[in-house]
């Protein structure tokens, strides 16, 4: 059974402050390193969809980052099943 850990610690709070005061646009990513595999696909890399904190709070910015970054985790459990099969 397949177990994806995510920890986004303090760090992004003051990230996204940054972010809304200079208006900048965020962009989701997420990696994930598929350990000990016997596949040739070891790593996948997810684009969330851009977005600018414009108008939110922090913490708005901040749940609409953790909310694109789970959804893209689930995304890549599709892709693990559907690409990543040992051989």
């Amino acid at each position: 059974m397949m177990k994806i850990i995510f920890d986004f610690d303090g760090v992004l709070t003051d990230f996204n402050r940054f972010i809304q005061e200079n208006n900048a646009l965020i962009q989701p990513i997420t990696l994930l390193w598929i350990k000990n595999s016997k596949s040739k696909c070891k790593v996948i890399v997810n684009f969330g969809k851009a977005f600018q904190m414009e108008g939110m709070s922090i913490d708005e910015g901040m749940q609409r980052f953790m909310e694109i970054q789970k959804a893209a985790l689930e995304e890549n459990k599709v892709y693990i099943k559907m690409y990543c099969k040992s051989e």
